[in-house]
């Protein structure tokens, strides 16, 4: 049987909040610094690298003044939401999953491009998609869920296909309660779930 040792944490650090991804993972400290270790193909690590794999946690280069409250990490890309009240994402991005209206890849976090007037609350990383709630105070009050990135499998709940670079809000259930909010949210590999207040 193997003994499983667990990646030291830098000097005086203490991890609050985690999220594995594929080969990767994120751990948020008590300060709101955001560190990475594991496979850093795509630059999904955030540290501004495309080296292939890191043995330790690294810092992720979070924007001049920003730290990190949520952290949620996919396939390829990693997702933060900072203490700017701004989403951001790094990493793979072929399918837009990043949200900045681009596809190109990102080794450092960059603003997802939310809706005017909208900030997200709630993230989730996928395999090549995202996942987001809103507080726009649109049909659902607030929560609205918005979805980004390969839509191959209708994974994004547009009811339509094909990619999306930046977000669009999902589809309500037509069984649904239109004056329902998005609680919480899950974005699988090639699936989306949302649980509603109901």
């Amino acid at each position: 049987m193997a003994t499983l040792t667990p990646p030291a944490p830098p000097t005086n650090v203490r991890f609050t909040r985690i999220s594995a991804g594929d080969n990767h993972s994120l751990a948020l400290d008590s300060n709101g610094n955001t560190y990475a270790w594991g496979q850093n193909y795509y630059g999904k690590l955030g540290d501004g690298t495309t080296i292939t794999q890191r043995n330790q946690p690294v810092r992720v280069h979070a924007p001049a003044g920003v730290t990190f409250t949520q952290i949620s990490a996919g396939w390829g890309h990693s997702m933060a939401i900072g203490s700017d009240n701004y989403t951001y994402a790094w990493g793979y991005n072929n399918e837009g999953e990043l949200g900045d209206g681009t596809p190109n890849l990102r080794s450092t976090p960059v603003r997802v491009s939310t809706p005017a007037g909208v900030r997200f609350t709630r993230i989730s990383a996928g395999y090549w998609h995202s996942l987001a709630i809103g507080s726009d105070g649109n049909t659902y009050t607030y929560g609205s869920a918005y979805a980004w990135g390969n839509n191959s499998e209708g994974e994004l709940g547009h009811g339509t296909g094909g990619n999306q670079h930046t977000p669009a809000p999902v589809s309500t259930p037509s069984s649904g309660n239109p004056t329902n909010t998005w609680k919480t949210i899950s974005a699988g590999n090639s699936h989306s779930l949302a649980l509603d207040s109901d």
